[in-house]
């Protein structure tokens, strides 16, 4: 067990797929939005959802329309839904089946605080993308961070275990930004450090 949540976002195989099912992450995210090269082929998301036990499968959506989202929950029997900053909250209002996620960008919105206090009614969980020169922000993130289930958004791979201990998020997400070793499979060494640090002491 981690001592935080964990969302491996950007997934596009089952080989990805098992390396953070194997670290024990709460959660795999696959983009599902057609026509982006990231996006992960039908069939490929339907063996991986039959091969992998432990996370549970999201899927990430660019700007999607709800029918595209209930459709998807639908087909692949989808956990939760990770929605991009952009798609609107009427989107989310209805409700759906599924855990909601919901990406908020602090470097390029002034009002990203006010917008989780907006979100908070239909969101599960925020995923936070935090800036590198984050030094005017901590105050206020670490107050979300008390008031909100957020993920701080390890964008690059390179959140450190003091700012995680400092801001006490519900969790980080991890990307599946390898290099690739050889077709079709990545080496996620500089995550070697970080899961050390996620993984809880023995009882």
């Amino acid at each position: 067990m981690l001592k935080y949540k964990v969302l491996a976002n950007q997934l596009t195989s089952l080989a990805d797929a098992r390396f953070f099912a194997a670290h024990e992450v709460d959660w795999v995210s696959f983009l599902l939005t057609p026509g982006l090269p990231e996006s992960i082929a039908s069939a490929d998301l339907t063996e991986i959802k039959n091969w992998i036990q432990g996370p549970a499968v999201v899927g990430r959506f660019i700007n999607p329309t709800q029918q595209e989202i209930k459709e998807a929950i639908s087909r692949f029997g989808l956990d939760g839904i990770l929605l991009d900053m952009d798609t609107p909250l009427g989107i989310i209002q209805d409700g759906f089946s599924a855990t909601i996620f919901k990406e908020i960008d602090s470097t390029t919105n002034p009002d990203w605080a006010r917008i989780l206090e907006w979100s908070a009614p239909f969101v599960d969980y925020f995923v936070l993308k935090i800036p590198a020169g984050i030094n005017d922000n901590k105050l206020i993130i670490k107050e979300l961070c008390e008031t909100y289930d957020i993920l701080l958004e390890n964008k690059n791979n390179d959140l450190s275990p003091q700012l995680i201990r400092e801001f006490q998020p519900t969790g980080i997400t991890v990307n599946a930004v390898g290099k690739e070793e050889v077709v079709g499979i990545k080496s996620f060494e500089e995550l070697d450090t970080l899961f050390e640090f996620l993984q809880d002491e023995p009882i």
